[in-house]
């Protein structure tokens, strides 16, 4: 069993006991096919970019689902059967971790050691003699062609 979000779009001309009807129904489909829905999330009424099925608006919701991955065809397929639904996304969900957040003075203050080493190691390079890298020199290796034409 894998984790799904399903996002549906509803046709916006159904009154609220239609809508909830066709989600009720999609929660349904899920669990004729031992699947779980953990939640269903109502986005609201909201207009659609460009027109689908000759509707300009549509109710959007947002289930999410626990799936075999062997049950997804027969899902997709009566979920396309659906003439209330205008639209259908099913998406698996990614495990992801977050981060904890920086908050902005701990921020400053972890900056604040940083620069103060920055400025150390700037004085102790000012303190090291520059010529050091000249003291070293490198062996001299004399061409036997030019010292042969010298003679």
């Amino acid at each position: 069993m894998r984790n799904y979000e399903l996002l549906l779009i509803v046709r916006a001309t159904l009154d609220d006991a239609g809508v909830n009807g066709v989600v009720e129904a999609v929660t349904e489909l899920i669990e004729a096919h031992q699947g779980t829905v953990l939640a269903v999330k109502p986005w609201g009424r909201r207009k659609l970019a460009y027109p689908v099925k000759k509707q300009g608006e549509g109710v959007y919701f947002l289930v999410r689902t626990t799936i075999s991955p062997t049950a997804l065809q027969e899902i997709e397929f009566s979920l396309k059967l659906n003439e209330n639904l205008l639209r259908y996304m099913l998406v698996k969900e990614l495990a992801v971790t977050k981060k904890p957040a920086v908050e902005p003075e701990q921020a400053s203050d972890d900056e604040a050691p940083a620069a103060e080493e920055s400025a150390t190691d700037e004085a102790d390079a000012a303190t090291t003699p520059a010529d050091a890298s000249a003291e070293v020199e490198p062996d001299v290796v004399e061409n036997p062609a030019t010292t042969a034409s010298a003679d």
